[in-house]
């Protein structure tokens, strides 16, 4: 907590850390997993494993190794400060939502279509771990250096962390490749290490595009399971580059089936590329887009009878706002900082109904099909 905070005992904080302690265990877990069967030799260089420098022991990394060890790096530059001003509540904030969001969630998830895939070059070879059969990796040269950056950045993580988690964080760090007798007497994480910050940025878009992927097929009821095609229209040079490097880490992410989707530049090259039937656009920012042909895929009538509700809710709640905005009575006697927040609500309410009708009118186009 905050420094002069007194909290009463809460169950609801005692189940989220011990969740926390899970999430970190399992994390450790998986990783041993990938040590399974190695040799002596890469153990004993596994536990030397060091990325603080930019030099040769950056080369060859993918994206979401150099994005992993940046963050991991701008994080030890963090905690380290709130250590020294005796700041442990930002501290232990900051390590809680790296540890479970960017490192487990994340990179962790990310790691599979090089730790298990037959080829991480070729998009028709990578297959999802959590779908069953054999999980083999035919470039042991990729999985070898994915297991480097995984055992490094999971030891930096256990450093930092122990100060909060003494116990669980030694256990940890003695399963693993380590140097030195135990934790409690480990360097604590070299202060300014490298970062590329090309890598934070792209790999940062690539987060995006796989949540809005998610999100449609959420939207969309689609089975959980279920792969789907895709176009991914990137209108950057570079990024399209990145993202076509990656797409097996796109996929495995997002859950598209990794013969169907294409990666190109325009809106003109998207209409070439995407399959007959009708598609469903996401706009994930300004110059990445994607089209998900989703027709025969969910019940379109349904669909169309939600977001029906759903846009006779949103003009239900824009035309009380605009009620009171164009009442002179109320705009005379309330406040300049009210007025503006009224006028705010307007906006973001006209913002989810050009949404809205945004969407009836692409499942509308799916139903001609």
């Amino acid at each position: 907590t905050t420094a002069g905070q007194d909290l009463n005992l809460s169950l609801d904080r005692v189940n989220s850390n011990r969740n926390f302690t899970n999430k970190l265990w399992n994390a450790g877990k998986f990783i041993l997993f990938q040590l399974e069967g190695v040799s002596d030799a890469e153990w004993q260089q596994l536990s030397g494993a060091d990325f603080s420098s930019s030099s040769s022991s950056w080369q060859g990394l993918s994206l979401s190794d150099r994005w992993v060890l940046s963050s991991l790096h701008q994080l030890v530059d963090q905690v380290t400060a709130c250590q020294e001003r005796f700041d442990f509540n930002e501290a232990g904030q900051a390590l809680y939502s790296w540890a479970w969001g960017e490192f487990a969630d994340w990179y962790v998830e990310a790691s599979k279509a090089r730790l298990y895939s037959a080829n991480f070059s070729s998009v028709s070879s990578v297959e999802d771990p959590d779908g069953g059969g054999s999980a083999v990796s035919a470039d042991p040269h990729a999985a070898g250096v994915t297991r480097g950056v995984l055992v490094y950045a999971f030891n930096v993580l256990l450093r930092l962390v122990h100060p909060f988690m003494p116990f669980i964080t030694e256990e940890l760090w003695q399963a693993l490749p380590h140097r030195g007798v135990t934790l409690m007497k480990a360097a604590w994480p070299s202060h300014e290490a490298a970062r590329d910050a090309a890598a934070v940025t792209q790999f940062e878009q690539l987060k995006e595009l796989v949540r809005g992927v998610r999100n449609a097929r959420t939207e969309y009821g689609l089975e959980q399971a279920r792969k789907v095609a895709a176009v991914l229209v990137v209108s950057d040079p570079q990024l399209r580059e990145v993202m076509q490097q990656e797409l097996p880490v796109v996929c495995l992410l997002a859950k598209l089936e990794p013969s169907k989707v294409s990666v190109v530049g325009s809106a003109e090259e998207a209409s070439a590329a995407a399959p007959a039937g009708g598609c469903v656009s996401v706009v994930v920012n300004e110059g990445l887009q994607l089209l998900l042909p989703l027709a025969g895929l969910f019940d379109v009538d349904k669909e169309l009878a939600r977001l029906t509700k759903q846009k006779a809710k949103v003009e239900k709640e824009l035309g009380g706002i605009m009620g009171r905005l164009n009442n002179p009575k109320f705009v005379e006697k309330a406040s300049a900082d009210y007025i503006a927040e009224v006028r705010g609500q307007a906006a973001d309410a006209q913002d989810r109904l050009s949404s809205i009708e945004q969407k009836l009118a692409q499942v509308q186009a799916l139903k001609q099909q």
